[in-house]
């Protein structure tokens, strides 16, 4: 019902379906209908307005916390939208200062990368693995590590999408043929756009009984499922965080 009444569209079409009933002299009724559907639909609009500076506070907040952490050496890339919010990576953030990992693997490049790069090199140790599947985001998250000087932390691989053979099913993910991945002590699942169900079906013979995952956009219903999915095949403990696109924390 919230989605239906703060939706524009939708309200639009009902308010002109009651005044095609207006016109049939059905007046009381129709006015009446029209008053309460813009009561119901300014009320959510307003809840949905409410919503948004919530977390834009918390944003700003996550953000703060994050760059008393480090000290930046050019101006960040934009984050939100696509790209990872701070609150997603504040979490990330709490988690390699705290354990120092030796290595991570990122899937999907971006403003995500700088900022973990800048986590190891505040623990001068630890190697980032960024796969990035599109060419032109690869080119410009290591233009954005060359800016900021974190060459020596990271590798942005290019690892085009394509459908791997696997237990008699193709599954489409990232070519990461050749590669050898040694220890995973942290994996970041931020990527692909498409199905992230492989991830642990071909890097989980990298990683042990201390490796962590964190998982972006869980609040999406594709990539709950998914985390349900490696829950019960992996017999992994998850953790769900209230971050603004939703966020997993598994371990084995």
């Amino acid at each position: 019902m919230y989605r239906f009444f703060a939706d524009h569209k939708k309200i639009f079409i009902l308010l002109v379906a009651l005044l095609a009933l207006a016109a049939l002299g059905l007046d009381f009724i129709t006015v009446g209908a029209m008053l309460l559907t813009l009561f119901i639909h300014f009320h959510y609009r307003f809840m949905e307005q409410e919503e948004k500076r919530k977390w834009q506070v918390k944003q700003q907040e996550a953000l703060e916390s994050i760059l008393n952490l480090i000290q930046l050496k050019a101006p960040l890339a934009e984050m939100g939208g696509w790209a990872a919010s701070p609150d997603f990576m504040r979490v990330i953030a709490q988690y390699i200062i705290k354990n120092k990992p030796k290595t991570i693997v990122e899937c999907g490049s971006g403003v995500s990368t700088v900022l973990m790069a800048y986590f190891l090199e505040k623990n001068k140790t630890g190697r980032l693995l960024s796969l990035e599947n599109a060419p032109e985001f690869a080119e410009k998250t290591r233009q954005e590590i060359a800016i900021h000087q974190l060459d020596n932390f990271v590798d942005v691989i290019d690892a085009p999408l394509i459908g791997i053979p696997y237990k008699e099913k193709v599954q489409k993910w990232y070519n990461i043929e050749g590669l050898d991945f040694g220890t995973i002590d942290l994996l970041v699942v931020d990527g692909p756009r498409g199905d992230r169900y492989p991830a642990l079906s071909f890097l989980k013979q990298y990683m042990n009984e201390q490796t962590i995952v964190i998982v972006d956009d869980c609040k999406r219903e594709k990539d709950t499922n998914t985390i349900k999915k490696w829950v019960e095949l992996y017999d992994l403990n998850v953790q769900w965080l209230d971050t603004e696109k939703g966020t997993a924390v598994l371990r084995f």
